[in-house]
């Protein structure tokens, strides 16, 4: 697909919101890589330059209203001016959702699955931010439950894990459960 400079860097900005600050950079290249192969038609130097603006450091860490504060009463109110300009920009996902589509938001959580799924399976803090994305983006929990038994291996198997070293253990679909069955059914 052939698509506009905003349009990519809203999907790659939005994609690597589920990545973590320690995650190994070169295993994120290749897994952005795949997931960018699976969504565009770019060139191998275009498609370089995209992942290297989305790796830089002030593109991934978010900046809150406290740390905004922070610098504010340490630099001043221009510091604190640039940094919030400099980091703000594109659209959150229940933006991309409306603005680009059910489809777009689809292929979006897609790629934030192939993106996390970099070594078969999916943590369970990743797995929480990508129900959450799936929730911003509205899509269906269906979808969700399908992609997670698409990408993470330990949903393919349909094997669950439970620790046993307490009386009691709550199994169900919301996120508090002690065993989170991904299927909504």
């Amino acid at each position: 697909m052939v698509a506009d400079q905003a349009y990519i860097a809203d999907f790659t900005r939005l994609l690597v919101g589920v990545l973590k600050v320690g995650d190994a950079p070169d295993r994120v290249r290749v897994a952005l890589s795949r997931a960018l192969d699976g969504r565009f038609s770019l060139t191998p130097s275009v498609k370089d330059t995209v992942i290297a603006q989305v790796m830089d450091p002030v593109a991934r860490l978010g900046v809150s209203e406290g740390d905004l504060r922070v610098v504010r009463a340490r630099f001043g109110l221009d510091s604190a001016t640039a940094v919030s300009s400099q980091i703000s920009g594109g659209v959150g996902l229940a933006e991309f959702a409306s603005r680009y589509g059910a489809s777009d938001a689809l292929l979006l959580l897609e790629a934030m699955f192939v993106v996390s799924a970099m070594d078969g399976t999916i943590e369970d803090a990743r797995a929480s931010n990508i129900r959450a994305a799936a929730r911003q983006l509205k899509v269906d929990p269906q979808l969700v439950s399908y992609l997670f038994r698409r990408h993470d291996l330990r949903h393919a198997a349909g094997d669950v894990g439970l620790r046993l070293d307490r009386n009691e253990a709550t199994i169900g679909t919301d996120e508090s459960c002690d065993v989170h069955l991904t299927d909504p059914q």
